[in-house]
């Protein structure tokens, strides 16, 4: 960065392919979900590499957001923040900080936008006075509070005896959602503010994909008089009824909906959103409810129709049997399911259902 191609601020240096390199480690570490790590900048004058001054990378988006040309070391180097951050030159796409999404690395509707739009699905138990099980979700209609799950979130899909009961006798399912006010691009100085949901609503099941899809359609019914973090005092808050006379009657709510698609194409990226739990179903008493929202990348596969024989002969046997599914590549953990499958253009064209138990 001190030599000759270092003139000009290195925009040869980041033209040349630092560039590139840098993107493609933010992607790599984004894409396992919940690892932790450091960026930092190291500066480039400083002699010797193992002594040398480091930078926190949010200061030094700090200082290029506030336009300061250069960045003193603590052995007063003064540095070239071109040298630094691609974000100082014009002909980067990080310049427009607008447009930079919170987990760089894939390209097409930006993430952060559709995070409000992704819920938290809990089932809570009234015996336990906890959240039993959780999952995700997203809204599907905002105008009637309408919420599209995974069914075996809430329901026993894997037992024939007791398949479509709910997992809970004594039940509450919840609903938490991103609010609106908390949920900014930027906070102070240039901390992006976690998407983190807060447990706002009840619903009920209006319909369910019986034996043929895991899926289910919850309805808003109340809202707590108070947005809830852990759940555990949910059924000692008032709550008001949602009114459902009217397709409009939410408007006021300003709830986030996902656009859906139908078209789906081989070798398609996607994005799988939810809210990892690391032990999907573990009852909160052992483990605590992530309210984080986060994503996965991947790409389709293919589609999977199940044959008509294999219907009839599975009919009887009341275990769950997808008439159709989406084969993704997509590395994601517990508390996902039921989270929307996402194409590039923000398009829900799925959610997901489980995973290949052989681990591939």
């Amino acid at each position: 960065g001190t030599g000759n191609e270092g003139d000009g601020g290195g925009i040869n240096i980041w033209r040349g392919g630092y560039e590139l390199v840098m993107k493609t480690v933010d992607r790599v570490m984004h894409e396992f979900s919940g690892l932790e790590f450091i960026k930092q900048a190291i500066c480039p004058h400083c002699k010797q590499i193992k002594k040398a001054h480091t930078w926190d990378w949010s200061r030094i988006l700090d200082y290029v957001k506030a336009q300061h040309p250069t960045i003193k070391c603590s052995r007063n180097h003064p540095v070239d923040l071109r040298l630094l951050s691609s974000a100082c030159h014009q002909s980067s796409l990080e310049r427009n900080w607008s447009s930079i999404d919170i987990h760089p690395g894939c390209n097409g509707f930006p993430i952060r936008t559709l995070f409000r739009g992704v819920v938290l699905v809990g089932l809570w138990d009234r015996d336990l006075r906890q959240i039993a099980y959780v999952g995700s979700g997203f809204v599907a209609d905002k105008t009637r509070g309408l919420v599209v799950t995974a069914a075996h979130v809430l329901q026993n899909l894997s037992n024939p005896i007791h398949f479509g009961e709910m997992l809970v006798k004594n039940y509450i399912i919840t609903v938490g959602v991103i609010p609106e006010e908390s949920y900014n691009d930027q906070s102070d100085g240039d901390t992006i503010m976690k998407p983190t949901a807060m447990f706002r609503y009840s619903a009920e099941i209006v319909v369910d994909g019986g034996q043929f899809m895991d899926a289910c359609i919850l309805r808003l019914k109340t809202r707590f008089e108070e947005d809830v973090c852990d759940g555990n005092t949910i059924d000692e808050l008032p709550e008001t009824i949602l009114p459902q006379d009217h397709k409009s009657c939410l408007k006021s709510e300003k709830l986030k909906q996902l656009k859906m698609s139908s078209k789906i194409e081989p070798d398609e990226r996607i994005r799988i959103i939810g809210f990892n739990q690391g032990q999907e179903g573990l009852p909160v008493r052992f483990a605590h409810v992530n309210r984080v929202a986060d994503f996965a990348h991947g790409a389709v596969i293919r589609m999977f129709n199940a044959c008509d024989h294999v219907r009839r002969e599975e009919e009887t046997n009341r275990v769950l049997i997808p008439e159709k599914e989406i084969i993704v590549n997509c590395g994601t953990i517990g508390g996902f399911s039921g989270g929307p499958c996402v194409n590039l253009s923000g398009e829900v064209i799925g959610i997901l259902s489980r995973a290949d138990t052989a681990g591939n």
